[in-house]
């Protein structure tokens, strides 16, 4: 949810968004595609942006659960082999193998525009300190890496300089931020409790 905010914070786009689903429970598998927005997530990021005062820390609070919850479900439907994505690359690529006609789909807008990725992120969990990272999968896009870690949760991101719409640099204040909003959000909602190390 802290990229879909902050994103939404800088551009005042709900990106479309690419996370990594792994597909190593099935023989040869590979990867499918964790998407958002979704309609739990784009209530809350509005809210908690664009209407944050007419909401209660615990109104907020709820809204966040509920997206969080909606972000993880797909997440274990897509880890279970019933994401879209690879499916559609099937379809493409059996086309091509068997010199058909590529399907109608695959030249629509609306295809067009769900493969186009304005944030592109990868949980990479490690208990190792190590940079990592990647490019973003388009010139508007950002490329977001993170080690989620017990006490800390290392990123890294990345922008291509010649997009003069993004940067990786205020993308990662605004995440700060973002993430220092969250804690505030949850403390004043009393669903959390703890001193916070980060």
């Amino acid at each position: 949810m802290a990229f879909q905010v902050t994103h939404y914070r800088l551009h005042n786009i709900l990106p479309p968004t690419y996370e990594t689903a792994t597909l190593r429970k099935f023989d040869e598998g590979r990867t499918d595609t964790i998407r958002l927005p979704n309609p739990a997530s784009a209530e809350f990021t509005k809210a908690f942006v664009d209407r944050k005062e007419n909401y209660s820390s615990k109104n907020l609070s709820e809204l966040f659960r509920k997206a969080v919850e909606s972000h993880k479900n797909y997440s274990i439907r897509a880890m279970m082999g019933q994401g879209v994505d690879r499916h559609l690359l099937g379809l493409r690529l059996i086309a091509a193998e068997k010199s058909l006609s590529i399907p109608k789909i695959f030249n629509e807008d609306a295809y067009r525009k769900m493969s186009h990725f304005l944030v592109s992120t990868s949980q990479v969990p490690t208990r190792y300190i190590i940079p990592m990272g990647f490019g973003p999968s388009a010139n508007d896009c950002y490329g977001i890496c993170y080690n989620p870690q017990e006490e800390a949760i290392h990123f890294t991101i990345t922008s291509f300089n010649s997009c003069k719409k993004t940067s990786a640099r205020q993308f990662a204040q605004e995440l700060s931020a973002t993430l220092n909003d969250f804690k505030i959000m949850l403390e004043n909602s009393g669903d959390l409790k703890f001193e916070s190390k980060l």
